[in-house]
């Protein structure tokens, strides 16, 4: 199997009760130009329960990477800090986590002297317990699918999983990001529960797991799901990167990230 270039970033870790596995890789059109890869993603398992956060900056603005890096983090710290049980309706502390997570990048807008236009970003994110109760939040053209069954061979079974798709603008390649001031009327909150396995993705690898109409591909995801139940979290990284820079995926010039998570 061909490794995947140094530009590429995979990790993958594994501390029950999940497993997850993360890469996100540069798009033709950033390597053509030169540019760094603009997407960003973070995740972490405390005591049981699950943050993941990504992140997609956008082509536009001058300081792309660095606001999907810096909110991937920040929103992470604020996530986990959630991952105990706690009062307040899941959109409430989704708005809570955003907003403080907004703070940070307009601070580092400050202290740079830039508008926060330059650090524009999409999210999409999820915090899980241990049980997989939770809730997924997501601002812009990512998505994020949750499958919350089993086949019977102890896959993960995604027909009739729930998808959080891509929320496009007026016109096309429009979308929303996290740093607008309109970001809270454009949060979106879904509440979830016994999830099994999620994947979360920039609008660069959504190609790969749902239809133009923001269905999902049960099949690939099922694909995607049994090949990392096999191998090492480490392994599985490095396919996932190998996957997202193919030939067939560099028809998407865009930089393309996936996280997977899996619930034993």
């Amino acid at each position: 199997m061909a490794s995947p270039t140094p530009a590429h970033r995979v990790t993958g870790t594994e501390r029950p009760p999940w497993r997850v596995v993360g890469a996100s890789v540069v798009g033709p059109s950033h390597v053509h130009s030169g540019l760094p890869n603009q997407d960003a993603y973070a995740f972490e398992i405390v005591d049981g329960s699950l943050a993941v956060v990504v992140c997609d900056g956008a082509g536009s603005a001058a300081a792309a990477e660095v606001g999907a890096g810096l909110m991937a983090h920040a929103l992470l710290d604020n996530l986990r800090s959630m991952s105990k049980p706690a009062g307040g309706a899941p959109a409430m502390r989704a708005a809570k986590a955003v907003r403080d997570a907004r703070r940070r990048l307009e601070i580092e807008a400050a202290c740079a002297g830039r508008p926060l236009a330059d650090y524009h970003t999409t999210v999409v994110a999820v915090i899980l317990n241990p049980e997989g109760e939770g809730f997924a939040l997501h601002i812009g053209d990512g998505a994020l699918a949750a499958s919350t069954g089993l086949a019977v061979d102890g896959a993960a079974e995604w027909r009739g999983a729930s998808v959080s798709g891509p929320e496009n603008g007026e016109f096309a390649n429009e979308t929303f990001f996290v740093t607008q001031d309109v970001w809270a009327d454009h949060l979106r909150v879904t509440a979830l529960s016994g999830v099994t396995s999620i994947l979360l993705m920039t609008d660069g690898a959504a190609g790969f797991a749902l239809h133009a109409d923001g269905s999902l591909k049960a099949g690939f995801c099922e694909v995607v799901d049994r090949h990392l139940r096999e191998v090492t979290p480490t392994d599985g990284a490095q396919a996932l990167a190998v996957s997202l820079s193919s030939e067939k995926a560099t028809l998407n010039p865009d930089d393309k990230t996936l996280v997977w998570a899996r619930r034993s």
